[in-house]
């Protein structure tokens, strides 16, 4: 278009293009909108047209099954999800029934016994084995009367019975094991008990009884007790150990010599049962309670005279 009055300037001219420009672009603008509306609106029609049965059906199946979803009762949604909860925590306690089993094995497994245990635990058992036989043969004590008789080629084995507690003074742990132990009895004799003797202040002499071997017999000895040495006479458990001790004697050659203070006449009765439970001759010496508990004693040849 043209302006009423033409003042000759360029910049009127550049607005005056750009306007024109302007007024082009939307009216393109407006014109390809109308075709494209038109062109969807064939499209869809077209489209409506080409559709075979089958996708029409295969449709409204698609529609139903939604509307059925749609339209399914809740409850049996929950009981379904209830039914799941419970399976599952079965199978969890199932799992940690087997964690649990699986972790005890292996526990079982991770703890072997080493020699020394198994040793401890063989002694344990024993030592219980001999506790339930030590209280059925209370119920059962063979009746032995106080006749003395003499009895031929028995070691006398000391034991002494004072303040409540019982002193086996020397060591027989080896007499089972040794081959000939009678001939070796001067070093059983001489060989202190140092769980009831102290070695350090007691004395033996022999007077070459052991040395030369020959038929009499003097052995003279000093032996200083121990204080809290031997053993308790008190509790069953006492009576057990007494009971180990006893063990290691052969009554087919030992007897056990018993010398009793006055204050532990009425644990005799306890060491004289031990002693006829396990089949040993013995004999008891009264004697004079010593305050140091310091006590002498000789072996000589003769008789043994025991019950």
């Amino acid at each position: 278009m043209k302006r009423a009055h033409d003042t000759g300037s360029s910049l009127d001219l550049l607005l005056d293009t750009i306007c024109n420009m302007f007024g082009m672009v939307i009216f393109i603008a407006v014109l390809a909108a109308v075709l494209a509306a038109a062109r969807g609106e064939r499209t869809i029609e077209a489209a409506v047209a080409e559709a075979t049965p089958e996708h029409v059906v295969e449709a409204h199946r698609l529609h139903a099954t939604i509307d059925a979803l749609k339209t399914n009762d809740d409850a049996a949604l929950l009981s379904k999800r209830d039914e799941s909860a419970d399976e599952l925590n079965r199978l969890s306690a199932i799992k940690a029934d087997l964690t649990a089993i699986i972790d005890r094995f292996r526990s079982h497994l991770q703890a072997a016994d080493t020699t020394s245990e198994a040793e401890l635990r063989r002694s344990r058992i024993r030592t219980l084995a001999k506790k339930v036989q030590d209280t059925k043969d209370r119920q059962t004590i063979p009746l032995r009367t106080p006749r003395r008789h003499a009895i031929a080629r028995r070691i006398p084995v000391q034991a002494y019975l004072t303040n409540d507690r019982f002193y086996l003074v020397n060591d027989w742990s080896d007499w089972k094991r040794t081959p000939n132990p009678i001939s070796d009895r001067c070093r059983f004799w001489s060989t202190w008990n140092t769980q009831a003797v102290d070695p350090s202040t007691s004395t033996f002499e022999d007077n070459g009884t052991c040395e030369f071997r020959t038929g009499s017999r003097q052995i003279e000895r000093s032996m200083q007790l121990r204080p809290d040495g031997g053993l308790p006479m008190e509790t069953p458990e006492d009576a057990a150990a007494i009971a180990d001790l006893l063990e290691n004697l052969d009554p087919s050659e030992q007897y056990i010599s018993f010398r009793v203070t006055p204050n532990s006449f009425d644990k005799f009765h306890l060491a004289r049962r031990l002693a006829v439970q396990r089949g040993l001759e013995h004999n008891v010496e009264p004697i004079v309670a010593s305050p140091s508990l310091r006590y002498d004693d000789a072996i000589r040849r003769g008789t043994s005279i025991a019950q």
